[in-house]
């Protein structure tokens, strides 16, 4: 089963809480996706599947169109939380959003388990991320794409 660490989850619903938006979406309690999200541990495995709920639901109640934009605003928030800036910040100064694509793997590894891995080529222009071995039930999912997107974005923006 692909696994997300909880952490990612949690900085995301208190985000969207900030923003007001998982108050327009009772479904994330109904169901109890902020309770998963909520009762684990930040370096607990919980199910990918909780993300992906998580993000459609707040996606139900803003608006599909603005969902890609809203997640970015929600990754740019947890990159430059105290416990992630420190680390990504300084190597965006020195090494540019170069060194940012090259590390994508090794925190896609950190922060996700049974979604395959990821390489990245990069060139003084460009960088192009392959994702082998995510499994189909995800890969298909359009929730992932978006937040996949989002993220990418995000990184880039630093």
């Amino acid at each position: 089963m692909p696994r997300i660490r909880a952490r990612w989850c949690q900085l995301t619903l208190a985000s969207y809480r900030r923003r007001c938006w998982a108050g327009s979406c009772p479904e994330l309690f109904a169901s109890g996706v902020a309770e998963v999200i909520e009762e684990a541990s930040p370096l607990e495995w919980i199910p990918y599947r909780t993300k992906l709920d998580l993000n459609r639901a707040v996606g139900r109640a803003i608006g599909a169109d603005l969902m890609s934009a809203e997640y970015e605003l929600v990754v740019g928030e947890i990159l430059a939380t105290p416990l992630v800036a420190p680390l990504i910040q300084p190597m965006f100064r020195l090494f540019g959003i170069g060194a940012a694509s090259r590390s994508f793997p090794r925190g896609w590894s950190m922060l996700t388990d049974g979604l395959g891995a990821v390489s990245v080529d990069t060139d003084e222009r460009a960088s192009w991320f392959r994702f082998d071995g995510v499994p189909a039930e995800i890969r298909n999912d359009p929730m992932f794409h978006t937040g996949l997107l989002a993220t990418l974005r995000a990184v880039g923006a630093r």
